[in-house]
């Protein structure tokens, strides 16, 4: 993940809010490190079970109102024929 907007929610996400927020002026590197050892529970970190990005999940989200991500793009069109299938 390169994006620092997407980055940050990540981190949030992952780690949780007052890490995201204590660590909002580190570098990407340092974000993604944070990440991984959240992931993986290395590092005194603890480790977080069953997490996918937001994207990935389901039904899938964006972590901006930028757009750009086609699963959620595709999810939106395919919303209206699967609630009016039911």
């Amino acid at each position: 993940i390169r994006d620092r907007e997407v980055l940050g929610c990540v981190l949030s996400d992952v780690a949780g809010a007052g890490v995201a927020t204590a660590n909002a002026g580190a570098t990407g590197k340092v974000k993604r490190q944070i990440i991984r050892d959240c992931l993986t529970g290395a590092n005194g970190r603890a480790k977080v079970e069953g997490w996918v990005p937001r994207w990935m999940a389901f039904p899938p989200a964006a972590y901006t109102l930028r757009g750009g991500v086609q699963t959620v793009s595709r999810s939106m069109a395919l919303g209206g024929l699967v609630e009016a299938v039911t």
